[in-house]
């Protein structure tokens, strides 16, 4: 992993994206703009992360945030 400045032309053409916030942690990006990251879905390597992340701090993290849409 390795942290620096991005173009928008590299989340579009990325294999898979997530960014990091205080409230969920890890959370993937699917789009930008309206166009799809890679498929679309949500990569393997960021489910891993959410999987083993949720279960470290004991907070399914993924369930979290679709509360927090569903509250809306």
């Amino acid at each position: 992993m390795r942290e620096r400045g991005l173009q928008m032309y590299d989340l579009y053409t990325a294999d898979e994206v997530f960014f990091t916030s205080t409230p969920y942690c890890i959370m993937p990006a699917t789009q930008f703009n309206g166009l799809p990251v890679a498929d679309g879905h949500v990569g393997p390597v960021t489910k891993k992360l959410l999987a083993v992340w949720s279960e470290r701090v004991g907070v399914d993290i993924v369930a979290q945030a679709q509360r927090q849409l569903d509250e809306g």
